[in-house]
């Protein structure tokens, strides 16, 4: 029985007890992360703030949709149009926006904001009398 006890002694350093009273164990000295932290000390916060910091950084993709509407439409975007619609959406992120219509001009944009994603594009003409649905923020962007 002695043996059997020293053999979890080594196991378990705090003892059976601690078991019981959930605490956690590891190397002596060495902190264990809490709920909500990471293993390196980091919290989900932070892991999140780092992750949507890289997203924010990406560039503006538009769907197969969106480039076919804007080609349809004879729009053509520079790439200083394209920096102000990044900044839009970036924007909208900062609001906690998911999906945005982002007024540029006399063209409208349907964002997915998380993705950088427009998803349609629509000119003057096409919004007279629309229904925008599902978007949750809308962006006016100065030209």
């Amino acid at each position: 029985m002695d043996t059997l006890f020293h053999a979890i002694s080594n196991i378990v350093p705090n003892g059976i007890d601690s078991i019981n009273r959930g605490e956690r164990t590891g190397k002596p000295g060495q902190a264990q992360p809490g709920p909500g932290e990471a293993p390196n000390g980091a919290s989900f916060a932070d892991a999140l703030a780092r992750a949507r910091a890289k997203s924010d950084a990406g560039e503006v993709k538009f769907s197969r949709h969106a480039a076919e509407r804007l080609r349809d439409r004879g729009i053509e975007l520079s790439d200083g149009d394209v920096a102000k619609i990044s900044e839009g959406l970036d924007r909208a992120g900062a609001k906690g926006a998911r999906d945005s219509l982002l007024l540029y001009g006399s063209l409208g944009l349907i964002a997915n904001v998380p993705n950088r994603t427009i998803v349609t594009a629509i000119d003057e003409g096409s919004m007279q009398e629309k229904v925008f649905t599902n978007i949750d923020s809308t962006v006016i962007i100065p030209r």
